[in-house]
């Protein structure tokens, strides 16, 4: 369960169990329907069965929409699903549709679209009444490398409008790029949570790495070699673990030895953490 303020401009992922299920508890209670009419399912509603017009959730990996053609779609943007006129949703459409490519595509049906024609329908479908939650499940799913990043700074932007936006993926790359906060749940049991960034620096370990020129390192002052690697242009690459909490003494022990090109702390990414924490146990 990932909690969270709708006010708060932010980016959180959850990484989900098995099961792929992510839930948000705003201060009202939600129920997220799966109704007979699959573009319900892009709108929460509250309990009463009022539609919850600031929240907006879709599982972008699904093919809900096949069936209905375009004009169908476009015209269920209006109040009965977002409380938009249809002057405005027509508005937005086009706003969106050309933002995103999608423009010389409008005239067809939906099942006439490409894959990564239909991922980004859902997307707009999901954004075009300016949310201030939104949940996206695997959000790059079906994307090539240029449409996943068009969809990654689309995210951005919505963020830094003012949404808070919560991901659940697999794919720890975007919760780096993406997020401020992440949420790991394995077999239904929080195991980490925090600010990336924070979550990132706890889990170093002194490792750090240096580049040179001259022979391989065997050994150094205040330090551990860990692994060398030599470079095509004769330059190497050697891993380092600091005996010390500031690798300060390696450093001189290092430009003593050698002629030093480059030195950096190794912080280990979201990947390596995640697997440290669960990998056993997936």
């Amino acid at each position: 369960m990932v909690s969270c303020n709708a006010a708060r401009r932010q980016a959180a992922a959850r990484l989900p169990d098995d099961d792929g299920r992510a839930t948000a508890e705003p201060s009202a209670p939600l129920e997220i329907r799966t109704p007979v009419d699959p573009l319900q399912a892009a709108t929460p509603h509250r309990a009463d069965g009022s539609a919850a017009a600031a929240v907006s959730e879709i599982s972008l990996v699904s093919g809900a929409w096949h069936a209905l053609p375009l004009p169908e779609v476009l015209r269920r943007l209006s109040a009965d699903e977002h409380g938009l006129s249809s002057q405005e949703a027509k508005q937005r459409v086009t706003e969106w549709f050309k933002r995103l490519d999608m423009w010389d595509w409008r005239g067809k049906k939906v099942e006439e679209l490409s894959k990564g024609m239909q991922q980004k329908l859902q997307f707009v479908l999901t954004v075009i009444h300016n949310p201030k939650l939104i949940i996206l499940d695997e959000p790059f799913t079906g994307f090539d490398p240029v449409n996943a990043e068009v969809i990654k700074q689309e995210i951005l932007r919505l963020k830094e409008q003012g949404s808070t936006i919560i991901l659940s993926t697999h794919r720890m790359e975007s919760v780096e790029e993406l997020c401020d906060d992440i949420v790991l749940i394995n077999k239904s049991e929080v195991v980490l949570r925090g600010e990336v960034e924070e979550v990132r620096h706890r889990y170093k370990k002194n490792v750090f790495e240096v580049v040179y020129t001259g022979n391989p390192l065997s050994d150094v002052v205040g330090g551990q070699v860990l692994e060398t690697q030599t470079l095509k242009n004769g330059q190497h690459r050697t891993t380092l673990r600091s005996e010390q909490d500031s690798p300060k003494q390696m450093l001189h022990g290092l430009i003593d030895q050698r002629e030093v090109l480059a030195f950096k702390e190794l912080i280990p990414s979201i990947k390596d953490i995640f697997i440290e924490l669960v990998g056993g146990s997936i």
